[in-house]
């Protein structure tokens, strides 16, 4: 077997896969599968392969499932590491202990604590500090960033807020690796004030050392848009660029290659110092050195099969990596390289095989991540690496020689061309490709092929018309599972104080009412893309305010709208031309009002509301009476008091599910409203506000009518599959 380490990676993520988005038994049933394919075509020594791997991603899963507690008005005992993540006022620190209830207590986690103050001299000192301890919010909607999973792919399990008078002690431990990392930091940075203006020395710091916090965030969209992002985050390309620097230095003197190797090592190692020791780059530099130790040990070492055992080790050491973008990222480069640059050089020029192999799975990465292709990268990336490798030089010698006016000229030209370029690009819309994230039938059907390529350079067995084969019953089984589902889906997203909801039906057709906020974190557009949903079959829009339209603009730069229905007498109609432009001119805009009924697919809406121009704008809102096979369900708006008491003889009993009016304030749900729709499910769709929504008074109201309440701030998105029987399923459990 060629690559044994190779086969158990990807059959190790085939496992993690199927454990975080399918049933055990299911994982299991697959393992069993892939185990007697393999036996058919390699030998029976892949059961011990894939039962490493097998056994591995049940820890994987075990581990990132594993939950921590908080701790509210504690002391903590512990040392200040480092500077923050991108945040001048943030600050690492490293529990030794906890103190609650006068109960001594081991701790030994890492805390992100959050200052209004500058903590930098406290760097490498032991503290005693009065915190809350909590644990960071996970992602409230499918699929979205998860900053909980991401601080612990970074060690960090904690948050914490400290003020001034939190601070109960500091001790000064006198010489301190951290504090000396840190002073040189700084120094490294007053050097770099002194010398460059604003926007090259943003550029120079997130070069050097990866701190971005002198980026505006326009400009550091734009790198992430024209796929530059990654010369900003200290990776193996910034080790591998020092390491050539220092190998063609050391190539002019005499040394022996054992020497040179050591004198390099011990380079790299400062320089990882310098970049505070983050996660990437020590990831970096261990690849560095291991690739060193295969070329002094034996040359003929695969390089492939030794970056997967590389990666297995990396994700022992902290699972969560699975979850990390820049291992992700770096190790979907070498790999990508790696196995398709051979195949690819066979037919295309060295330059353009590189490009383009790296881009195989570096482009499925980004699809699924950042959804997008930007055809500017293909263009520019191996003329900025060359430009980038100059300017690297060139910074360097100015750093650790005297600064020369002609350099600092020429660096500063330089960095000045590259952000008028990558704004010039990332302005060129037409070079992006705007794609939703795949679903997971597709991202089996991707892991499938790889597994195949995999199974084939082994043995040589498996001829393309297998993988063709595979694809196509891919297509078939994604189609297929499709079909067989049977539910209708309804996502009520958090959108925090604004409305938004997704309907999928079971013919797949989309349907979506209000955008929410135009300010909102979690905005719609994005939300939809990464739940694989790129286009609309019908948009409601209820009514022309910011906390239902304002996020229509984020939604039609990556969305297409078949159908948008708008309330008749909503002073939408005035801003209508407006509508129009910013709509595809295939889209059908039909206005609604009380009496209209739509029946599309297997849904039927009934229009109750609006009926008139004589009242304010929440109270012309879009009110939906939708119905679903035994299913009715309630959409109201932002209606009030006067219109639910004109909807009450219209109104049936016994509705399975609300969408409670304007965001549960007290202007709506009347005693006698609730009493007439007697919801199952009562949805309030709200986040922090100043208006005391939803009031006390109204959750009473519904409770008592025996409606469960469900709360988007509470629950985070929540999902509503109803089949044979409602299924109920909340992004925040407690």
């Amino acid at each position: 077997m060629k690559r044994p380490f190779l086969l158990m990676l990807i059959l190790l993520i085939v496992n993690i896969f199927f454990m975080l988005n399918f049933t055990f038994l299911i994982t299991l049933g697959v393992t069993l599968l892939l185990s007697v394919l393999m036996v058919s075509i390699i030998d029976y020594k892949v059961i011990i392969i894939s039962l490493f791997a097998f056994v591995i991603a049940l820890y994987v899963i075990f581990s990132v499932n594993s939950s921590v507690t908080e701790y509210n008005n504690v002391l903590i005992s512990g040392e200040v590491l480092e500077d923050g993540i991108n945040n001048k006022e943030s600050f690492i620190l490293k529990g030794n202990y906890i103190i609650k209830d006068s109960q001594k207590i081991e701790f030994k986690h890492k805390v992100l604590l959050k200052y209004e103050n500058d903590f930098s001299e406290s760097i490498g000192n032991d503290v005693i500090l009065k915190v809350n301890l909590q644990i960071p919010q996970k992602n409230t909607n499918p699929n979205l960033f998860n900053y909980q999973n991401y601080l612990r792919s970074r060690g960090i399990d904690y948050i914490a807020n400290l003020k001034s008078e939190d601070i109960i002690s500091i001790k000064d431990q006198g010489f301190s690796v951290e504090k000396i990392i840190h002073n040189y930091r700084a120094k490294l940075s007053n050097h770099f004030e002194k010398v460059y203006s604003d926007q090259t020395l943003a550029f120079i710091k997130g070069f050097i050392y990866g701190d971005k916090t002198e980026f505006t965030a326009s400009q550091l969209e734009a790198f992430y848009n024209v796929g530059l992002g990654h010369i900003l985050v200290v990776s193996g390309l910034h080790f591998g660029i020092l390491f050539l620097i220092l190998q063609w230095l050391l190539s002019l003197t005499s040394f022996s290659q054992i020497h040179k190797l050591i004198i390099i090592n011990i380079m790299l190692i400062l320089f990882l110092a310098i970049t505070g020791f983050k996660i990437s780059s020590i990831r970096a530099f261990v690849m560095i050195l291991s690739l060193e130790s295969i070329y002094l040990v034996d040359r003929r070492l695969d390089v492939l099969n030794f970056l997967s055992f590389l990666s297995i080790v990396i994700l022992l050491m902290n699972p969560f990596n699975i979850y990390s973008i820049s291992f992700i990222l770096s190790f979907g480069a070498i790999f990508s390289i790696a196995f398709f640059y051979h195949k690819i050089e066979r037919k295309l020029p060295s330059i353009l095989s590189i490009v383009l192999s790296v881009q195989i799975i570096i482009g499925l990465i980004n699809i699924h991540t950042f959804n997008q292709i930007n055809f500017a990268t293909l263009l520019i990336n191996v003329p900025m690496n060359m430009i980038v490798v100059v300017l690297y030089s060139l910074i360097l010698l100015n750093l650790f020689l005297f600064p020369f006016q002609i350099i600092t000229i020429l660096i500063t030209e330089i960095i000045g061309k590259i952000f008028v370029f990558v704004s010039f690009l990332d302005k060129q819309t037409y070079m992006k490709l705007i794609l939703a994230s795949f679903s997971k039938w597709e991202i089996v059907l991707i892991l499938s092929i790889f597994f195949v390529l995999i199974l084939r350079y082994e043995k040589k067995k498996i001829k393309y018309k297998t993988i063709v084969y595979l694809f196509l019953m891919g297509v078939l089984m994604i189609n297929g599972a499709n079909l067989l589902n049977k539910d209708l889906k309804l996502y009520f997203y958090d959108v925090k104080s604004g409305d938004s909801i997704f309907i999928s039906t079971p013919r797949k057709n989309k349907v979506l009412i209000d955008t929410g906020r135009e300010d909102s974190y979690n905005l719609i557009g994005d939300i939809l893309l990464k739940n694989n949903i790129k286009n609309l079959d019908m948009l409601f829009l209820t009514h022309n305010h910011n906390d239902h339209t304002g996020g229509l603009e984020n939604l039609l730069k990556s969305h297409q709208v078949k159908y948008l229905f708008i309330p008749k007498y909503s002073n939408i109609i005035d801003d209508l031309a407006n509508f129009k432009k910013k709509f595809s001119s295939d889209t059908k805009i039909i206005l609604l009002q009380a009496g209209d009924q739509i029946i599309y697919d297997d849904l039927i809406f009934n229009v109750l509301n609006p009926r008139n121009n004589d009242l304010n704008e929440n109270n012309q809102s879009l009110v939906l009476d939708i119905k679903y096979d035994q299913y009715n369900m309630l959409f109201t708006g932002d209606i009030e008091k006067e219109v639910e008491k004109n909807l009450l003889k219209q109104l049936i009993s016994n509705y399975d599910i609300l969408k409670v009016p304007h965001h549960g304030s007290e202007t709506s749900s009347t005693q006698d409203f609730v009493n007439q729709i007697k919801p199952m499910y009562s949805v309030i769709q709200v986040g922090r506000n100043s208006y005391g929504h939803p009031t006390r008074g109204i959750i009473e109201r519904y409770e008592a009518a025996d409606s469960q309440i469900l709360r988007t701030d509470l629950d985070g998105c929540i999902i509503f599959k109803l089949g044979k029987k409602v299924k109920i399923k909340t992004l925040i459990v407690e």
